[in-house]
């Protein structure tokens, strides 16, 4: 018997356990995770919810609006380093001093103990995407031993097993215990190493087959599991909050997992019905969960090597890439791990997934493991919508809607405006956060993009009419209240912010009309003018929309071609940064696009390929995320995959993890010295996915780009199930040797738009559906469809 992967596999799969949690294989079900390490004789789980978060307390908001007109003098005077920091300075005079960010932390430890008769041999560790099931198998003694641990998504369960083969029997115990970590670099969470004060205080409990743990925080809150166990044969006891068991042919396990309740636990009524599983309600657990998993997972997906592709070890495709640079291997596999991982760090009913999803093994993990407003939760979920996974955004739009009345206080007592200001970022409260990142106004605005994205995907009229147009308007409120009139009777930014840049010698991030700024509030505003439209909301609302569109000021482009950072007359460009900010109405933003604004779009690519000219050394793991999605985005396959090759090269662990930044001084992007490790950040993971994805299909509400960016590497391949913003949902098959492309188009309704072909069509054949295919004003790629139901099409080039 063998369990190593064969055949079409999707999974994470390696011949050496893990050592460090950042390297262990993650399973999870949207709420709980489960990091087995894989080890043989003592193996480690770690556990995490999504709700176990060390609570600071929150300070009053002190009214400092009245400052505003003294701000923005001194910015009007080009005062910037003064009033870098003005705000900051007059909310610490008003006692808003030491604000601490939530902690996002491990829950605990399920530690086993496996007494080894014989060496090793014949080691693997797996995880299948599709199930979410990771197995750890080894040969001892001549026996086959396996251990297999999932998250149920169905049951809410953690459950493992244990099982031998080959007539011998198992050893051993199993012990729930806290967590106690490794130290870690941290980055705005306070020192390296675990404070004492930032640690739950823990205590065991056993009763019967039972086992449990509880940690409690000062704040009154507790969090924590208790186990049940099975073993088939031999001997069993529970000792010293263990259990032991020896001469068994199979061990079970089921951990309930529980969190952000009340200090007080009733053991007797958690452990009630908990009862580990014999082999056959194994098989009825696991059943249901996969039938979840797998319901999501596999409703879309790419193939972008053949279906046969034997599956090597990911330390073999880390070799390949690190060797030649090119793997597509490595790429379809990262893309298949970042829906695997979207799908089991987001529900319905939960948390949004966070800098790490849901997985953490740090006490002080690197930025709180926060929620950060300035790119990384949107990257996060990029690939949602496309990629067919609606429900797995719901989290999004539920913990942003539980925030509007902090973020109602943040832009009453900052700025004395209505509507709402989101802060960079947030643990479990939006309480605005200081520093200059008080004068950052465009968060709301961007976090709302996805809230109107949702319909364009869905077409869920009542999804626009009782929650996106509500957030938008409120940001709309902001921007009435906030804008002023300049001399040239353009709306002026003032403060503004390009998150997380500065001018070039200026040391200060606070200034003026940031681009970003303006293209934010542009897009909130056409989107509320297009959903009034829709929803025929009354022309008085309407009207405040289209005024505040017409005042915004144009975009700007620099003497070099680039699209400026910022629209004020002094305010040079400094292109070493890993933001891409002033980039927004390109990409995630899709209002400046080759087809509608052929001019601009070459400023946004000139702007990327200057930050980039620079250096590479001031880039990160997600930031080469975000360049791939943009270069694919303008069209620029071969480049959008050289940068996730940059990517896979310096940002990828063994466990195909990403991390913020270069820990090797491979000169491929940030470098923080030697004995600095660089956090595990899950936003590159995802943004790796949507990027692949923007690579395969892009679209607008008029205009779908069908293989847009498509790599000259990626001869054939095909997807399924992905979701456009003109309400098409596209299956695709290529193969561009043989010069042909056949499309699956599955309307909601009656669709008109303009479609965009990989190449120039000689024949457009129709095999199935009523279609009328006419020109289109945008050039030769393109031709105008028009389908009401499912519609297949084979193009064929020239060649």
């Amino acid at each position: 018997m063998t369990d190593l992967p064969h055949g079409k596999f999707r999974g994470l799969y390696s011949r050496q356990p893990a050592v460090r949690w950042q390297d262990a294989f993650p399973s999870g079900n949207g709420t709980v995770g489960a990091m087995p390490f894989g080890g043989i004789a003592s193996e480690l789980i770690l556990l995490n919810h999504e709700r176990v978060w060390r609570r600071h307390p929150k300070p009053p908001l002190p009214d400092v609006s009245h400052y505003l007109t003294e701000l923005r003098a001194l910015l009007a005077e080009g005062k910037y380093t003064e009033a870098d920091l003005f705000l900051h300075h007059k909310l610490v005079e008003g006692g808003y001093a030491g604000i601490r960010i939530d902690q996002y932390q491990p829950a605990f430890d399920l530690l086993l103990e496996h007494r080894v008769v014989a060496p090793f041999a014949d080691y693997s560790r797996t995880l299948d995407f599709e199930t979410g099931v990771a197995v750890t198998s080894w040969r001892e003694g001549g026996h086959r031993f396996r251990r297999e641990v999932f998250v149920s998504r169905a049951d809410d369960l953690v459950l493992l097993r244990l099982s031998v083969e080959g007539g011998t029997t198992l050893a051993g115990n199993i012990a729930l215990v806290p967590h106690h970590g490794w130290p870690q670099q941290n980055c705005g969470a306070g020192t390296a190493g675990v404070p004492a004060e930032i640690v739950a205080e823990f205590s065991a409990w056993s009763g019967g087959n039972h086992v449990g743990i509880t940690g409690r925080y000062p704040c009154g809150t507790a969090h924590g599991g208790v186990a049940a166990f099975r073993a088939e044969g031999g001997r069993t006891a529970v000792r010293d909050g263990r259990f032991v068991f020896e001469n068994a042919s199979r061990v079970s396990i089921a951990l309930r997992v529980f969190a952000d309740e009340p200090e007080a636990v009733n053991w007797e009524a958690r452990s009630r019905g908990l009862e580990a599983p014999d082999d056959a309600t194994w098989e009825n657990l696991l059943g249901r969960h996969a039938r979840s998993h797998q319901e999501i997972f596999c409703r879309a997906g790419f193939s972008l090597v053949p279906d046969t592709t034997e599956p090597r070890t990911n330390e073999v495709l880390l070799q390949d890439v690190h060797e030649e640079m090119s793997s597509v291997e490595l790429l379809q596999r990262l893309g298949d791990f970042g829906r695997y991982l979207l799908i089991s760090s987001s529900r319905p009913g939960g948390l949004p997934a966070n800098l790490q999803g849901i997985w953490n093994g740090d006490h002080t993990p690197a930025w709180s493991s926060d929620f950060h407003n300035d790119t990384n939760i949107q990257m996060n979920y990029w690939q949602a919508l496309p990629g067919g996974m609606p429900e797995i955004a719901r989290p999004y739009f539920d913990f942003y809607i539980s925030m509007l009345e902090d973020y109602a206080e943040n832009a009453e007592k900052i700025f004395g405006c209505r509507g709402i200001l989101a802060p960079v970022c947030q643990g479990l409260d939006g309480k605005l956060y200081p520093e200059v990142w008080a004068n950052w106004t465009a968060g709301a605005g961007w976090l709302g993009q996805m809230f109107y994205d949702y319909w364009l995907h869905t077409g869920d009229d009542d999804f626009l009419r009782e929650r996106a147009v509500p957030f938008l308007a409120r940001v709309a409120d902001f921007y009435e209240d906030f804008l002023i009139a300049g001399e040239d009777g353009k709306w002026i930014f003032s403060p503004s912010l390009s998150p997380e840049n500065h001018p070039e010698g200026i040391s200060a991030l606070c200034c003026t009309n940031a681009t970003m700024d303006v293209a934010v509030a542009r897009e909130v505003l056409t989107h509320l003018c297009e959903a009034g439209r829709h929803l025929e909301l009354p022309d008085a609302t309407t009207a405040r929309w289209h005024k505040l569109l017409s005042g915004l000021p144009a975009y700007q482009m620099d003497a070099d071609g680039c699209l400026r950072e910022w629209l004020t007359v002094g305010l040079r460009e400094n292109h070493h940064h890993r933001h891409l900010s002033h980039l927004y109405p390109a990409f995630p933003g899709w209002e400046i696009l080759p087809e509608t604004h052929p001019g601009l779009a070459n400023a946004v690519r000139i702007a990327a390929e200057r930050r980039l000219s620079v250096g590479l050394q001031d880039q990160t793991g997600w930031s080469l995320a975000f360049f791939a999605n943009l270069f694919a985005r303008l069209g620029e396959g071969n480049r959008a995959l050289e940068l996730l090759e940059v990517l896979s090269r310096s940002c990828v662990g063994p466990n195909l993890f990403t991390y913020h930044n270069d820990w090797r001084a491979q000169g491929l992007c940030w470098f923080w010295g030697y004995g600095a490790p660089p956090p595990f950040q899950i936003d590159a993971n995802l943004g790796i996915t949507a990027a692949i994805q923007e690579m395969l299909l892009f679209s607008t509400p008029h205009v779908v780009r069908l293989l847009p960016a498509l790599p000259s590497a990626w001869k054939a391949g095909h997807f399924h199930g992905m979701q456009t913003r003109a309400g098409i949902a596209v299956d695709c098959r290529w193969d561009m040797d043989a010069g042909s492309v056949e499309v699956d188009l599955h309307p909601r309704g009656h669709v008109t738009v303009d479609f965009k072909f990989p190449f120039t069509p000689a024949c457009i054949r129709v095999l199935e559906g009523d279609v009328e295919i006419t020109p289109s004003g945008f050039g030769p790629l393109y031709r105008r469809i028009c389908i009401s139901s499912h519609t297949k099409l084979l193009i064929e080039s020239h060649d």
